[in-house]
């Protein structure tokens, strides 16, 4: 809890001036703008990348339906269940479903004690002792054409930057040149290739 809290307190203090955001669940936008975080305006730059698009989507769980499977429809009918918006923390994967799921991370929301989920007005933004703002139209629809833009995987490698260290990887498995010399010119050219993206 203290590295998450301190790690906040280095983007308010304009110690760190970038930080990956993870924007799920109810309200998830509205905390990125939170005093936690310094209570301003953020710009989502992304990554280096071969399309330049430098958002990049992470995919919290995937299914299969095994082909011998003897309850194939209950299965389908399992994971239709979960393309529902109400059952989503993070983005659907149904681009219809898309909009109403931005607009609750847009919206700041708090439980009842019967656990009802209710949406607290935009001129009460304190919640749990702290501040968070909902976002505005314009900053909600930027984030919509932001999150629309991302066609590359979190954990899948950059296709140039694979083909470079297949390359040199090459010429040292067959001996030509050493581990060393191998690691330096991997470095040197995705530097290069870095330097020319940005």
């Amino acid at each position: 809890m203290d590295y998450h809290t301190d790690k906040a307190n280095w983007i308010a203090d304009e110690k760190a001036l970038l930080t990956a955001i993870y924007p799920g669940g109810d309200s998830g936008l509205c905390y990125i703008k939170s005093e936690d975080f310094g209570g301003d305006d953020y710009t989502m730059v992304g990554f280096p990348s071969s399309n330049g698009k430098g958002g990049k989507l992470s995919v919290w769980t995937q299914f299969c339906i095994c082909e011998k499977s003897k309850v194939k429809e209950g299965a389908w009918e399992f994971i239709r269940s979960l393309m529902d918006p109400e059952n989503n923390f993070g983005y659907p994967a149904l681009k219809k479903n898309l909009s109403a799921a931005i607009d609750n991370n847009a919206k700041v929301f708090t439980y009842n004690e019967n656990g009802e989920k209710l949406e607290v007005p935009s001129s009460d933004s304190k919640l749990d002792g702290r501040v968070i703002y909902p976002l505005s139209k314009a900053e909600r629809d930027d984030f919509e054409r932001y999150l629309l833009s991302c066609d590359t995987l979190l954990d899948e490698m950059d296709y140039e930057v694979q083909s470079i260290v297949m390359e040199e990887a090459d010429a040292f498995f067959h001996g030509e040149k050493t581990a060393e010399d191998t690691a330096k010119m991997i470095q040197n050219r995705v530097s290069i290739l870095v330097g020319e993206r940005s």
